[in-house]
């Protein structure tokens, strides 16, 4: 069997062409601009998170110094400096005074407080050791004329410290001493460094000095410990400039890596934040695989495609298949016309056949719904006018015989009569405004004004019934666009609705309640009621038409109220308790 032929070898070479050349190009240039993406928002993320550490570590030495000024200005320690000695009860009260704020918080190793001339007057629990390892820092402190802030050093006892200073001075803001804090890192900066949220699994934060010592550690078991070793790199080279930035270089073990750096002026050291180039692109080496893989796919499915097509007549399946899809979204006059006498003939007459049939049998079908539509409607009408006709007619027998009790009589049964012919009457004006096409001519009104007019048409009908009616409004000004004539309608059907519920309950003082809320979306209005409320059962039903709980309901005006609503491009729902009252929820979007 012959699988490429003249026409199969002329398919393939223009699908190749058409295809896979453009799918190549497009390929190259996602692939490009995929990497261009990647790379910047891998530069974003590093860089945002190498600003996020250097923020919290400014701010843990600003509320560090903040708390040693603080300190610095409490007056027990002003007196105990201004005297230059202590006595032994004063150096302990002082002590206590140190030992209470350094409980405040685990960054403080100890505090201490010196005179000018060097004599330390009190310090929290400390060694002699201690006091000699600090000597330098003091002669710095006392001599400067404001804070002071220490290289990280390793302590014996406390790892990583770093010291902090600040002036204590007197009214005249002459420095009568100073006051010395020192920080474990373990506390402080170190949980700000090793924090990896966002690197990965190869990625890390450290700090070098203005000498290029790395001072914090690292998250990986093989690296240096800090302070052991110097480091170089151009992030670091940069930083230590005073620049800020981010780029792709080597770190000093070689390894390519995304690095963001930022300078931190006060203490003089560069903060370095970097995350392995090869874990930064991962995305970009699965965006190439499957790109290849693409590739491959779309030459396969070529050959295969265009063997199938090579030993068929191609022409006729695309008149049937765009004839199809013609009829699938609903052109059921779409014909095929095919000139051949094989199996491609017959299916061509058999495709028109079956859609004529499809025709006919729609065509049918929407008869017999329009025919099933007209009968249920029919039915509910004749159901509904024939009580009331046959009260009337009732009556109106009545009225043709006489009575004893003369005119009282034909006039009590032809106001009955009368009132039966007004049902059918105010039944039939509803089943019109059902069965007609509602037009709506919107215009934009505050909610305000629509609770002003509902109280005002309907304040006279609720006191002839003692019914209290209230509003609560979430937000008056809030704009609907209704055509309020249609929405009065929508009220009227509404609150007769309640009043006649009230009135069933038995209730001596009825309330309705016209409530409004809103959302970004909508504006909605709530119309409450004590009544006696809706059965369970009939909830689902209260907005088909004809049906009604009443013996004098129409089952219309519910029906009529979702119809105006729907109109309006809004929904409404009814929830209802029994014997306690019932809300018709009104949802209407925003206007635009």
């Amino acid at each position: 069997m012959v699988v490429f032929g003249k026409i199969g070898r002329r398919l393939l070479g223009w699908f190749m062409l058409v295809a896979l050349i453009p799918l190549l190009f497009m390929g190259y240039q996602g692939y490009y601009f995929a990497r261009l993406a990647v790379k910047k928002e891998a530069y974003l993320h590093i860089q945002a998170i190498s600003q996020q550490k250097k923020s919290q570590i400014e701010q843990w030495f600003t509320e560090r110094r903040a708390d040693t000024e603080v300190l610095s200005a409490n007056p027990s320690i002003l007196e105990a400096c201004q005297s230059e000695s202590v006595s032994a009860d004063k150096r302990q009260s002082l002590e206590r005074l140190l030992d209470s704020y350094k409980a405040q918080s685990q960054a403080y190793e100890f505090i201490c407080v010196y005179s000018l001339s060097g004599a330390m007057l009190a310090c929290t629990k400390h060694t002699d050791e201690t006091l000699a390892e600090m000597h330098d820092f003091v002669l710095e402190a006392t001599n400067s004329s404001q804070a002071v802030t220490s290289p990280i050093h390793l302590h014996d006892e406390f790892g990583l410290t770093i010291h902090l200073s600040d002036r204590v001075t007197n009214e005249s803001g002459e420095s009568v001493g100073v006051v010395i804090t020192t920080l474990g890192l373990d506390y402080t900066l170190n949980p700000i460094i090793l924090d990896t949220t966002g690197l990965g699994f190869s990625g890390q934060a450290y700090l070098v000095d203005k000498n290029k010592v790395m001072l914090t550690p690292s998250r990986f078991m093989n690296h240096p410990k800090p302070l052991t070793h110097t480091m170089d790199s151009q992030g670091i080279q940069r930083a230590l400039q005073g620049l800020s930035g981010v780029d792709l270089y080597h770190d000093f073990e070689g390894r390519d890596v995304i690095g963001a750096w930022e300078y931190l002026p006060d203490e003089g050291w560069a903060l370095i934040t970097e995350i392995d180039a090869n874990e930064a692109f991962a995305s970009l080496q699965m965006l190439r695989r499957n790109a290849m893989l693409v590739a491959l796919g779309t030459i396969g499915l070529i050959l295969i495609v265009v063997a199938f097509i090579s030993r068929s007549l191609s022409k006729p399946i695309r008149q049937l298949a765009n004839a199809s899809s013609a009829v699938s979204k609903g052109d059921l006059d779409r014909r095929v016309v095919i000139q051949l006498k094989d199996e491609l003939g017959d299916l061509a007459t058999s495709f028109n056949q079956m859609v004529q049939s499809l025709k006919d049998s729609q065509k049918q079908l929407v008869l017999s719904e329009r025919l099933a539509a007209i009968g249920e409607l029919v039915a509910s009408v004749v159901h509904e006018i024939r009580n009331p006709l046959s009260a009337i007619k009732m009556n109106l027998r009545i009225l043709e015989t006489k009575d004893i009790r003369g005119e009282l009589v034909h006039s009590e049964h032809f106001q009955l009569a009368k009132n039966q012919t007004e049902r059918i009457e105010t039944m039939l004006t509803e089943l019109l405004d059902y069965s007609r096409t509602v037009t709506i001519q919107k215009r934009k009104i505050t909610v305000q004004e629509i609770s002003d007019r509902v109280t005002k048409e309907f304040s006279t009908l609720l006191d002839g019934h003692k019914i209290e009616m209230h509003t609560r409004l979430h937000n008056p000004l809030d704009v609907v666009s209704i055509d309020d004539e249609r929405f009065m309608q929508v009220f009227w059907n509404l609150i007769m609705n309640s009043v006649q519920a009230i009135e069933v309950s038995g209730r001596s003082v009825g309330k309705i309640e016209l409530v409004t809320e809103s959302n970004p979306d909508e504006i909605i209005l709530i119309l409450k009621d004590n009544g006696n409320g809706i059965q369970g059962d009939a909830m689902k039903h209260v907005f088909e038409p004809f049906f009604t709980t009443r013996k004098s309901g129409t089952g219309l005006g519910l029906s009529i109220v979702k119809k105006i609503i729907d109109s309006h491009g809004g929904h409404v729902t009814c929830m209802s308790q029994l014997n306690k009252g019932t809300e018709i929820i009104i949802s209407l979007p925003r206007p635009t």
